[in-house]
């Protein structure tokens, strides 16, 4: 890569980070601020959207229960009270009272309408509603029977007959009033209008006609349910503005289905007559929040639900998710929902008193706190929600208006993406418009450089004359100058230079001889020493010529010096076992004496004088014998001592042997010395150049002489080593025989006490000759014990002879380790 490259590089760099830097920072700017308003603009839209629907649901639920209000106020409503409420107590009565026939009907009608409903609208069975037929009057059994049982208008239309079959009050009072009713149930959008009597508590009237109907709400299927709860709050009204609206709960005379109810007072005059509530439409809620099911519309977009929850934290409106896909949804909340939550939700196909949430968004709701907050939605998916209470009529529910996070950021992440094409667009034409201006630059500032370049090459080709001869008064300029300059110089010390390779040459030439005559282990060798750097290689290689020529020396002197060792041992060896063989043989003389002499006690009567002679003769025998082993014990001693004197010899000899190895390892030293020197006098001729080839020659010999001396000391150091395991190896075995030859010196003790006690006999026997008749047995006795002794001896004597016959094979292996150690060592020229 030449300069031209590398510059046009570099500056593109220089252009190319800080474009990169700003658009970047530019673009990151931008993302930034659009993150921020979008997300400003997403929070104040479901802010707005949850501060108007919480006033739409106020405006709703209030309107509701004012015409709820309006309604018990009506003189139509008062009128059907005192219509009714004889007209209910009379009912039985002008059906002919016949309870049985009437309960039979509405069980009938349980069984084959209400259960099925039951069962289609809720997971399960239906429930088992015999204790509270039975509970029911019987004027309500009779209106049961007649209003929905025998009703000929299919389920969810029983509010269509007007007029009952039966002749009576109730039917006339039914007919008169009912379609005012019914069209005020319509026109309000309620599920149903109940009226109540207070001095009963039996509902005497409903529009829808389900099976609270005719019924008391203190035992019959209402009791307990939040109709009950919301008649009980106004039966008793101080006045007759009282309203009461109930929460959301399950209510079974309607499937079971989540109902909500308002109750307010009837008043005749100052008089409350009765109670008149309104079952709360359950879908109703659910349009306001969502205006009619258009989540987009109203600024939901595809992801986003507005919703509320109760104290129990179950929803009060239906989810947009269960509206969309009910299946996708139920498999979404997976495990959050139990089976028959799951089964139950399908069927009714509503949210409403069946999800539990409870989310951060919807606890400081119903804490009566208000604000924006990013959470995880019941669902378990990432939302950017607004939450608020909502505050109505008694009731205390959560309002919470939220979208996916990943919808809300779908805007962001478009105008980012806008936001670095045209960042990338910006860099890139500021980028070839920088690159342009850099080329023209560049071939302008670069032309002198090349001019430099070409003048470089020419003098690299061989024209010492080509100069660059710039003119330029810039920094290049003096460069051009400089260089030629230099050039000047360079060439004037090439020629120097030439003229001193050659002196280097010859003093190269001398070296190299010296080096071959080294080679071929002519220590004697020696380089000549002159003022230049060959001059100093050359004094390295006498230097360690010397050295390894001493080392060797001492090596060799080591090695006659064993081989002396080892001969005087081995002649020693030769004399011990001469001198055992000849104890053995006179021990076996010794024998043979005692063996007559043992024989010949039987006749010691009659050989008396021959006895005195024969003991005479024992005498000298066993004197000799004393003698004999008196020498060899004498002789094990000096045996002794020669192998421990050996032995100090061989550690001498291991200790030289350590010594060597320490020269060799200084050798070596030198070697590495010589071989860095020897790379260090290559790259020195690679500087040269052409005037250093004679002197690259030179080092790479003393490279190869380097290598030389490293093979030579690493075939020594192996030849040290063999010598310190055969020297070992005798060490071992001398240290045996010092053990064996004591052992030996200890019997030969021994057999010479023994050889006393026989001498010491012997005299006796002399002495007592003329006694030897007397004792001969005991004669007898002492000479068997003495044989027995000495085939001891003789035996200790064998294994004497068998110890010095190891010794003798261990110091000729010493002397031929030796004498290679010389023949090794002989190799080598020395002084």
């Amino acid at each position: 890569m030449n300069i031209r490259q590398k510059m046009l590089i570099g500056a593109g760099l220089l252009t190319l980070i800080p474009v990169v830097i700003t658009s970047a920072l530019l673009w990151q700017g931008a993302s930034s601020l659009a993150d921020d308003a979008l997300e400003t603009r997403t929070k104040n839209q479901l802010n707005s959207l949850r501060d108007t629907k919480r006033q739409q649901l106020t405006d709703e639920i209030n309107t509701r229960v004012r015409s709820l209000q309006v309604l018990a106020a009506q003189r139509s409503t008062v009128e059907a009270m005192r219509a009714l409420k004889p007209a209910f107590a009379s009912a039985a009565k002008d059906r002919g009272g016949d309870t049985a026939v009437s309960a039979a009907e509405v069980t009938k009608y349980v069984q084959e309408q209400f259960a099925p409903e039951y069962v289609k609208r809720n997971a399960g069975s239906a429930p088992d509603l015999s204790k509270f037929i039975a509970a029911v009057d019987p004027n309500g059994l009779a209106l049961q029977s007649e209003y929905i049982a025998r009703n000929p208008n299919p389920l969810g239309q029983k509010e269509r007959l007007t007029k009952g079959e039966a002749a009576g009050a109730y039917s006339q009072a039914h007919a008169q009033f009912h379609p005012g009713f019914e069209r005020a149930q319509k026109l309000s959008e309620y599920y149903d209008i109940f009226l109540i009597d207070i001095e009963t508590d039996t509902v005497i009237y409903t529009v829808f006609k389900e099976l609270d109907f005719g019924t008391s709400l203190t035992k019959g299927i209402a009791s307990g349910t939040k109709l009950a709860e919301a008649y009980g709050k106004v039966k008793q009204a101080a006045n007759r503005d009282a309203v009461f609206l109930s929460d959301f709960a399950p209510y079974l005379a309607s499937y079971d289905d989540q109902a909500a109810f308002a109750a307010a007072p009837i008043f005749d005059g100052d008089r409350q007559i009765g109670v008149i509530a309104m079952q709360y439409p359950i879908d109703k809620l659910t349009d306001v929040m969502s205006s009619g099911k258009t989540w987009e519309k109203i600024g939901l977009g595809k992801t986003g639900d507005m919703f509320l929850v109760g104290q129990d934290k179950l929803l009060r409106t239906n989810s947009r998710y269960l509206v969309e896909n009910k299946q996708a949804f139920a498999d979404l909340l997976g495990s959050k929902l139990s089976a028959n939550q799951k089964a139950s939700m399908l069927k009714k196909e509503t949210t409403i008193g069946l999800v539990t949430i409870d989310s951060d968004a919807t606890r400081p709701a119903l804490a009566g706190q208000e604000g924006f907050i990013d959470f995880v939605d019941y669902r378990g998916i990432k939302s950017a929600g607004s939450y608020g209470p909502l505050k109505v009529q008694g009731l205390n529910w959560g309002l919470v208006a939220k979208i996916d996070e990943a919808e809300a950021d779908e805007s962001i992440n478009e105008i980012n993406r806008g936001s670095l094409i045209r960042a990338l667009a910006i860099a890139v034409g500021v980028i070839l418009f920088a690159g342009l201006a850099v080329t023209v630059f560049l071939r302008q500032l670069l032309k002198p450089i090349q001019t430099l370049s070409e003048t470089v090459q020419k003098v690299a080709a061989g024209q010492t004359n080509a100069r660059s001869q710039l003119v330029q008064q810039d920094e290049i300029g003096d460069l051009g100058r400089a260089f030629d300059g230099l050039l000047d110089d360079r060439i004037a010390a090439l020629e120097k230079a030439s003229k001193e390779n050659e002196t280097l040459n010859n003093s190269v030439i001398d070296l190299l001889q010296a080096v071959f005559q080294l080679s071929n282990r002519d220590l004697t060798a020696r380089a000549p020493v002159t003022e230049d750097i060959i001059g100093t290689v050359s004094s390295s290689i006498n230097q360690f010529s010397d050295e390894t020529a001493r080392t060797l020396a001492e090596v060799q002197k080591i090695a006659q010096q064993v081989a002396m060792t080892s001969e005087s041992v081995r002649v020693q060896s030769v004399m011990v076992e001469e001198t055992a063989r000849a104890e053995r043989e006179a021990l076996d003389a010794m024998s043979d004496n005692l063996s007559q002499t043992t024989s010949q006690l039987a006749q010691v009567a009659q050989l008396s004088e021959q006895s005195n002679k024969a003991a005479g003769l024992a005498a000298d025998a066993t004197q000799n014998a004393l003698a004999a082993v008196q020498g060899t014990v004498q002789g094990m001693d000096q045996l002794r001592e020669s192998i421990s004197d050996m032995e100090k010899r061989f550690k001498r000899l291991g200790e030289r042997s350590q010594e060597i190895s320490t020269a060799v390892q200084l050798i070596n030293a030198i070697s590495e010395r010589t071989h860095v020197l020897a790379l260090n006098a290559s790259m020195q001729a690679a500087t040269a150049g052409e005037a250093g080839r004679g002197f690259a020659v030179v080092a790479e010999e003393v490279q190869r002489l380097s290598d030389s001396s490293r093979q030579a000391t690493a075939t020594i150091s192996q030849l040290v080593g063999n010598i310190q395991a055969e020297t070992n190896e005798t060490l071992f075995t001398v240290n045996r025989l010092i053990g064996d030859v004591v052992r030996q010196t200890d019997l030969a003790q021994r057999a010479g006490v023994q050889m006393n006690q026989t001498q010491e006999t012997t005299q006796q026997l002399v002495n007592l000759v003329r006694q030897i008749a007397q004792f001969s047995e005991q004669q007898a006795q002492l000479a068997s014990n003495l044989q027995q002794s000495v085939l001891d001896i003789n035996a200790g004597t064998e294994q004497t002879s068998t110890a010095i016959a190891e010794q003798t094979a261990s110091t000729q292996s010493l002397a031929d380790s030796s004498r290679q150690l010389t023949a090794a060592v002989g190799q080598f020229k020395l002084a």
